[in-house]
């Protein structure tokens, strides 16, 4: 047909996500908070695509219900802003020296696992990390190299060990204490 346009909400994609839990990776704990890596604030126009864009990202915790915040009136004769409402309550940030991944959320941590860009690839990766954060705060507890970066979401974790596929077809089982 001539004469139909078609739009999109997609230019609105920041302003949902600096009011709702937003990240790379996601991992809810099923109670009241979600854990992730992203960035913790978005901008139109930005170039979220870029080499360097990882900068920008931190691992964090946050409340997934945060309480409303009272929201100021609109001056006589300006119309109400539409689109969505509230704001993200972060509990913890912390950075990462490389990019991460895939992780894994258990009962007191997070395990996770990345290398160093957003895009490796299998036949120009460096060595991968493993970063074991504490849930309650994100401090460090422990790290190892891994011979590869995970596949994106590429962990698993069992009673029978923390299970890795890397960017070079391996999948590597890690045990230990």
């Amino acid at each position: 047909e001539t004469g139909t346009t078609m739009a999109s909400a997609y230019g609105g994609w920041p302003r949902v996500g600096n009011v709702v839990p937003a990240g790379r990776l996601l991992a809810f704990d099923g109670g009241e908070h979600i854990y992730g890596y992203g960035r913790m604030s978005y901008r139109a126009g930005a170039g979220h695509v870029k080499p360097d864009a990882a900068k920008e990202y931190k691992l964090f915790a946050e409340v997934l219900a945060p309480k409303p915040k009272a929201k100021p009136k609109a001056p006589a004769g300006r119309k109400k802003r539409r689109g969505p409402t509230g704001r993200r309550e972060n509990v913890w940030t912390a950075e990462l020296p490389f990019v991460a991944r895939a992780f894994v959320l258990t009962r007191d941590a997070l395990l996770v696992g990345g290398g160093r860009s957003l895009t490796e690839r299998a036949d120009a990766h460096g060595p991968g990390t493993l970063w074991i954060a504490a849930r309650g705060d994100g401090a460090k507890r422990f790290t190892c190299a891994l011979p590869a970066p995970p596949v994106l979401d590429g962990m698993a974790y069992s009673a029978a060990g923390l299970f890795v596929s890397t960017v070079d077809g391996r999948v590597v089982c890690l045990r230990g204490d």
